[in-house]
C-alpha cells in the first residue's frame, strides 16, 4: 500500500479554495492541482509549457506534503532544504540461463545481482560526506522463474535521495560508475567467468531537494505567529 498522502494534498487544496472563494483573500492566488507528480514531473511540464505566464504567472509558489510526525494544524516549514531530492533506479541484467546443476555452461544474473547490490550499498557509506545525508534503497528485484534453472535475467528496481543537491548528482554518478565495473568485479571476486553478463542502469530524471528560501520563509513563520 502506497498511502504518503495524495489524498490530504487534495483535500487541503480543496479546502483553501473553498475558503477563499467566500473570504476575499489579500492577494490574488492561484491554486495549481499537479497531474503526474510523481512519474512525470508534472509541475516542471506545466512550467515548460508556459502556462505561468502572463494573467497566471505568480510571485511565489507554496507546495504542500503532509508529515504524520506534526499534530493536527501544525504547519512546518525551515530555511534551506527540507525534502529530500529523489530518482528512481532500474537496472536489467542480463545473462545466460541454464540448469542448476551445470552453472559452468550458464552465466548467473542472480549471483551478479547480489553482487551489484552489496557494491551499491556502500555508495552512502563510502561516498557521501557523513555530516551529509542520502540513501539508496534497492526495493525490489525479479529474477528466475523455478528453483533449479539459473536465471538468464534479472531486474532490480530502487530508489536514492539526498538532502544536498551536490549529494544528490554525486551519488547518481557513482551509482553509473559502479554499475560500469560491475562484471569485471563479480570475475574478480568469484573467480568466475562472468564476462557474458550484460546490464543496463536507467536513472530516471526525478526531482532535485526541495529549498526553502529564507525570505519567504521568514514570511510564513511571522504570518503563523501573528495569527497563532
Amino acid at each position: 500500500m502506497h498511502a504518503c498522502g495524495h489524498d490530504i494534498h487534495m483535500t487541503v487544496a480543496l479546502g483553501l479554495l473553498n475558503y477563499f472563494s467566500e473570504n476575499q483573500p489579500q492577494d490574488n492566488l492561484l491554486f495549481f492541482f499537479q497531474p503526474a507528480e510523481e512519474s512525470e514531473s508534472g509541475g516542471k511540464q506545466a512550467y515548460e509549457k508556459g502556462i505561468f505566464h502572463d494573467e497566471f504567472k505568480p510571485d511565489e509558489f507554496y507546495g504542500l506534503h503532509d508529515n504524520p510526525a506534526l499534530p493536527a494544524g501544525a504547519i512546518g516549514c525551515r530555511m534551506g532544504t527540507l525534502f529530500a531530492g529523489t530518482t528512481e533506479v532500474n537496472i536489467d541484467i542480463t545473462g545466460k540461463s541454464g540448469h542448476a546443476a551445470f552453472p559452468q555452461n550458464a552465466n548467473d544474473t542472480v549471483v551478479a545481482a547480489a553482487s551489484l547490490i552489496m557494491q551499491i550499498q556502500t555508495i552512502i557509506s563510502r561516498s557521501i560526506d557523513p555530516i551529509q545525508s542520502g540513501v539508496v534503497t534497492l526495493g525490489k528485484i525479479e529474477a528466475g522463474t523455478i528453483r533449479n534453472v539459473i536465471a538468464g535475467h534479472a531486474r532490480i528496481e530502487g530508489t536514492k535521495g539526498n538532502i544536498f543537491l551536490p549529494d544528490f548528482q554525486h551519488a547518481e554518478t557513482i551509482i553509473l560508475e559502479v554499475e560500469g565495473k560491475e562484471p569485471e568485479t563479480i570475475a574478480e571476486e568469484l573467480e568466475e567467468d562472468l564476462e557474458t553478463v550484460q546490464h543496463i542502469c536507467e536513472i530516471a530524471k526525478g526531482y532535485v531537494p526541495e529549498y526553502d528560501v529564507a525570505e519567504i520563509v521568514n514570511r510564513v513563520q511571522a504570518l503563523h505567529s501573528t495569527n497563532g
